[in-house]
């Protein structure tokens, strides 16, 4: 298998945050979802449980679907990957569709000790809840050690007890009040038998320590309790990851000498329960240990995001991988990898590992997401498929909230939650209106820090007051400078929503022109025709795809475009292909962007453009053939049936000089007869075809008295001397491909002389030992392929030269003191020389 593989960091979130936001969105004092950008703890939703409203629902049906949520991000509602999720902690189930290879499924409890951190990321909302009405629940046996993690909405004196009587009537009973947290021994815990679970009976109690706490049984808060004792050297009560009472381990363990302790908790009054029981996924051992499942990707679904939860072990090093999570399908691999952190209270909390980016579309199809642990002090706790932008979390149920509140310690309710982000990234987000199934953001408002503000296009108090066009935006400060069709415009944006005023304004901002292209021909054929894209989007600067539409000229019903798309994909030429010959048709192109408004598929400038009757040949397509009696036959080839047809053929006999003119009435299928040639005659033949392209081919006789098509080769002197002839082979030679020699013939009174020519580089052939001043015949015989015989080819007659011209600096001339001129030669080769003087008077002056 063939990939590539790239490595993930930008896009990647290790989602614990020292700071974020927490909103609230709904109508009114009601509130329909929450957002937050820390995905590494969930949000928890509340309301009034507590009143008769609520209270009989509560008991019988409401409160196993209270803290259930669905979840999104704010860019998008759409989660195409949910069915893969691995939820390690539903009720009453264990849920994970993928091919698991040496991780064990194991229950955090290991007895009465939760081996991990208390759960706040998405898991929480799957883990079973109970409701406590006054009697003791959840009771844990056989065991001197706990560690036990509770979340609870309580309303209502939340107590634990550790007991080793039978019936829970004493022991050691912790009370969390409205002010106090405090640590007792009681010898008799329950109530009056006639006034059983209205709690009027006060028990026998000691107090042996306390804490002071607030805001921990009003109902109107998620909070987390961790009971911890034999195990450590202090055993302690935390409340929100705070230890917020210390218990003595000597007085349980010198009252409590049994092997049958119990420790159980209840409220007295109404609250809802979740003891922190589920699975996880832990290396069975040192060997390779991983994690698959088979994702399908669709081009609509390149938008991934995945949350990872785990867990370090204290005994990892600092700085090593943890795990690895990979994309992989046939043609490419993309791989992040995660390393444990270096602080000292990383195996304190679960974390989170959120991947989002857009994939490439070579992803498209099915694609493996594989997780494998590199480290057997890594834990997996589920892994969760998301969709991009910051969290929303609604709650699943359709019972009015009051409020909602992170899980994590860095953000307390919406109400105490540190703004780092402006209100606006909500507001202005009018889609999430329509994800919260309202009908627009009327009245709807995102509050944070008991402040809250109006979505985009609204005021007032209530938020249902709407901004006057053409002003819109946050407040309704913003002027928009689109121009609608009937003025209807967006008060989130100011775009405008049916159309623009004018057809040729880009839509929904309606207020630049809508950029059209025009198509540019290339070339056309006999049933295609070529587009040149570079050329037809020269003033393109962006697009998904374009649409190049075309019909017959002919046709004016609009209805008959055909459609062809092009991407950029597909290269700079386009070809519209299987059309009817010699017929005009019509172009146009439509750009297409990547967010698509019918309102700007606007067609471009049409261009016309006509097929070709046929295909041109380059020629003849002429074909010798020869029949039983030794007759030849001249016949056409057909390459195609788009071929243009041969109208008239004429065959000229070189030494007769005789004409035989040919009208051809049936194209491909014509033919004509010649009986056996006499050696060496040569015919020339000029075939006319139908779109009138002319060729020319040649005709010779052989030796076995066959027609054979050849070439008549016309040598080319470059230069002539007193007894040699230079040929230039390049030229004699052009149009020859190749060859395998020349023969080359020259002729004078005396005979004939014969040279061989063979050269491949076609350099200048040079005929010597010639005779001055005599005329010869030159001619050449082409032997395409050893023994193929092509006949002589056309003569030329060249004259050798009498003399050379000598020149000035070959001549030295003296005068002696006798008046003598004397004449010397700085030459050699010379027969003779020709002298002539010149005799100028002399002058007066001597």
């Amino acid at each position: 298998m063939f990939f590539s593989e790239v490595f993930i960091v930008l896009l990647t979130f290790c989602c614990y945050l020292t700071d974020g936001y927490l909103f609230s969105v709904g109508r009114s004092s009601d509130i329909n979802a929450c957002l937050t950008d820390d995905c590494n703890a969930s949000v928890a939703f509340v309301n009034e449980f507590w009143t008769p409203d609520f209270r009989a629902q509560i008991r019988a049906l409401y409160y196993p679907d209270y803290t259930k949520v669905d979840s999104f991000g704010l860019l998008g509602k759409n989660n195409a990957f949910k069915y893969y999720d691995c939820n390690l902690s539903t009720a009453n189930a264990f849920y994970c569709p993928w091919k698991i290879i040496n991780l064990e499924k194991i229950q955090n409890m290991n007895g009465n000790i939760d081996m991990y951190p208390p759960v706040a990321d998405f898991r929480w909302h799957d883990i079973p809840v109970s409701v406590s009405e006054g009697d003791f629940r959840s009771q844990l046996w056989r065991s001197k050690e706990w560690r036990v993690h509770y979340s609870i909405l309580a309303k209502g004196d939340i107590q634990f007890l550790i007991s080793n009587h039978s019936a829970l009537e004493t022991g050691y009973n912790i009370n969390i009040g409205e002010e106090a947290a405090i640590y007792q021994y009681c010898s008799n815990l329950n109530p009056d038998p006639e006034h059983k679970k209205h709690w009027l009976y006060e028990p026998k109690c000691e107090k042996l320590n306390s804490a002071h706490v607030s805001n921990v049984i009003d109902g109107r808060r998620w909070n987390l309790f961790t009971v911890e004792f034999g195990i450590n050297e202090l055993d302690y009560l935390s409340i929100n990851s705070h230890k917020t009472l210390l218990l003595s381990n000597k007085v349980i363990a010198s009252t409590t000498a049994s092997n049958s302790d119990r420790f159980a908790f209840r409220i007295d009054g109404i609250g809802i329960v979740k003891p922190h029981n589920y699975y996880v996924l832990r290396p069975k051992n040192t060997d390779p240990a991983w994690m698959e499942s088979l994702l399908v990707i669709t081009d609509k679904s390149r938008e991934f995001c995945a949350d990872v939860v785990y867990h370090i072990n204290p005994s990892m090093v600092p700085g090593r991988e943890a795990f690895i999570i990979e994309l992989i399908n046939k043609n490419i691999k993309r791989s992040h990898r995660v390393a444990a952190g270096d602080s000292p209270n990383i195996s304190h909390q679960w974390h989170t590992e959120r991947i989002e980016y857009q994939l490439e579309p070579a992803f498209v199809g099915e694609t493996v997401m594989k997780l494998t642990v590199l480290e057997p002090h890594v834990t997996i706790g589920g892994i969760k498929f998301c969709t991009r932008g910051d969290t929303v979390i609604k709650p699943k149920n359709h019972y009015t909230m009051t409020d909602c509140h992170s899980l994590s310690n860095h953000l307390g309710s919406n109400q105490e939650a540190n703004n780092t982000k402006s209100v606006d990234i909500v507001t202005k987000n009018w889609k999430l209106c329509e994800d919260l199934d309202f009908d627009d953001c009327s009245g709807i408002m995102a509050c944070q820090a008991k402040s809250c503000k109006c979505f985009a296009g609204f005021l007032g108090h209530t938020c249902e007051k709407r901004c006057e066009p053409p002003t819109f935006g946050s407040d309704c400060k913003s002027v928009s400078q689109s121009k609608c069709k009937n003025n209807k415009m967006s008060l989130n944006n100011g775009t405008c929503l049916e159309n623009c005023a004018s057809e040729t304004l880009k839509y929904p901002e309606c207020i630049d022109e809508i950029i059209s292209a025009v198509p540019f021909i290339v070339l056309t054929g006999v049933r295609k025709i070529v587009l040149g894209m570079n050329d037809s989007l020269i003033d393109v600067t962006s697009y998904h795809h374009i649409e190049v539409q075309y019909k017959k000229s002919l046709n004016k019903d609009s209805s008959e475009w055909q459609t062809k798309n092009y991407f950029k994909s597909d290269g700079p030429l386009f070809y519209l292909e299987n059309l009817e010959p010699q017929t005009l048709y019509t172009i146009r192109l439509i750009l297409h962007e990547a967010k698509e408004y019918k309102q700007n598929l606007l067609p471009g400038k049409e261009k016309q453009a006509q097929t070709k009757p046929c295909v041109a040949t380059n020629t003849t397509l002429i074909r010798i053939e020869e029949d039983k009696n030794k007759s030849s036959f001249i016949r056409f080839f057909k390459p195609s049936d788009d071929h243009c047809e041969p109208k008239s053929m004429d065959i000229i006999n070189i030494a007769t000089n005789t004409v035989n003119k040919i009208q051809i009435k049936n194209g491909f299928n014509f033919q004509i007869r010649y009986t056996p040639c006499k050696l060496d005659v040569r015919y020339s033949v000029t075939v006319v075809y139908e779109d009138n392209n002319k060729f020319h081919t040649n005709f010779i006789c052989d030796p076995q008295q066959k027609l054979v098509e050849t070439v008549f080769l016309v040598p080319i002197a470059a230069d002539v001397g007193i007894r040699k002839i230079v040929l230039n082979m390049n030229e004699s030679l052009r149009g020859i491909a190749e060859f395998d020699h020349i023969d080359i013939l020259c002729k004078d009174i005396d005979g004939v002389k014969k040279e061989i020519y063979t050269s491949s580089n076609r350099e200048p052939f040079v005929l010597e030992g010639l005779e001055q001043n005599m005329l010869y015949k030159i001619s050449m015989t082409l032997y395409k392929t050893k023994g193929e015989y092509s006949g002589p080819g056309n003569e030329i007659e060249v004259l050798t030269k009498l003399c050379l011209p000598i020149d000035s600096s070959q001549v030295e001339i003296g005068v002696n003191s006798d008046q003598i001129i004397s004449i010397r030669l700085n030459a050699s080769d010379i027969d003779s020389l020709n002298v002539t003087i010149n005799i100028i008077k002399k002058s007066k002056r001597g």
